[in-house]
């Protein structure tokens, strides 16, 4: 889609006209916001007080989300003569802990048949097809 070169004058005179008309209506709209009270009050001593509305209710939830954050009281003794819980997982009919399930130690793992053994020995190709 070309223009014609008539168009594009007729666009550029007529941007020439409306970008600094609509500039001076900005700074008119800006000017009655700062200087003209309605009421009493500017635009920016409405915007300020909402402003400062917001950060005090934001410094209450910030208050309430740290109380939520603080751990909760040790739970209170047992009574004398109960037994505390017993921990769950591996353990024997006493109640004792298996060594398997105290132990941090890695097991060794199971023995690998031939086949599989002989497979992790042979090199791989790299094209990461058949041979």
């Amino acid at each position: 889609m070309f223009m014609h070169p008539a168009d594009a004058v007729l666009l550029r005179r007529s941007l020439r006209r409306v970008v600094p008309s609509l500039f001076l209506a900005g700074v008119v709209m800006e000017a009655f916001m700062i200087y003209v009270p309605i009421g009493g009050r500017t635009f920016y001593d409405v915007a300020k007080e909402k402003e400062a509305e917001r950060r005090a209710e934001g410094g209450r939830v910030r208050d309430i989300l740290r109380m939520a954050a603080t751990p909760p009281p040790p739970p209170p003794p047992l009574p004398v003569g109960v037994d505390p819980p017993q921990p769950r997982g591996d353990a024997d009919d006493s109640g004792r802990l298996t060594p398997a399930a105290t132990s941090h130690q890695q097991q060794p793992a199971p023995p690998m048949s031939s086949t599989a053994a002989a497979s992790a020995e042979r090199p791989r190709s790299r094209s990461g097809g058949g041979e």
